[in-house]
């Protein structure tokens, strides 16, 4: 089983676990995952020890003993058969970072604040928002936060991944 990999100091990885996160763009050069593919939510042990201290306890007890490993804090090291979260690739699209649309962006994980006409995405490590008129520029903002400045204007090729959480 393949893994993969959300942000979490931006909320993408609540946003997928919450399912308001349904599509993630990525620039590979040739695809990734394939359509009805399971892909493991890859987090550390000690994020998952959270959650199956109190929803499985083998899983707990498996976890417990991967600890003192480097994925005790560190997602890139972990078993990927061991993530309690997976999603369900449904939709696999080639397509350049600025095709996207406001709808695909809101999908991406931006966020709106109804009341006052912003979309925005939060820097929880600092806890600052950025905010924005408009889904894309809310997004163009958070891919050059993820990727460095300036990544937005290179528009590279990638592909988009549409998914689900499976529950």
């Amino acid at each position: 089983m393949k893994g993969i990999m959300f942000n979490a100091r931006y909320g993408l990885e609540n946003a997928v676990l919450r399912g308001t996160k349904t599509r993630t763009w990525r620039a590979d050069k040739k695809p990734r995952y394939e359509v009805g593919e399971i892909v493991a939510i890859k987090q550390s042990y000690k994020e998952v020890m959270s959650y199956a201290f109190y929803n499985d306890k083998n899983l707990y007890d498996k976890v417990c003993n991967l600890f003192d490993e480097a994925g005790a804090t560190n997602k890139m090291f972990v078993k990927n058969e061991l993530m309690p979260h997976k999603i369900r690739i449904t939709k696999v699209t080639p397509c350049r970072l600025q095709d996207v649309t406001d709808d695909e962006c809101m999908n991406e994980g931006i966020d709106q604040l109804i009341e006052l006409g912003y979309f925005y995405f939060e820097d929880k490590k600092v806890e600052q928002g950025f905010y924005h008129k408009t889904p894309k520029g809310a997004f163009a903002t958070l891919i050059d936060k993820l990727n460095g400045k300036g990544y937005w204007d290179t528009n590279p090729m990638g592909y988009a991944y549409e998914f689900e959480l499976i529950k």
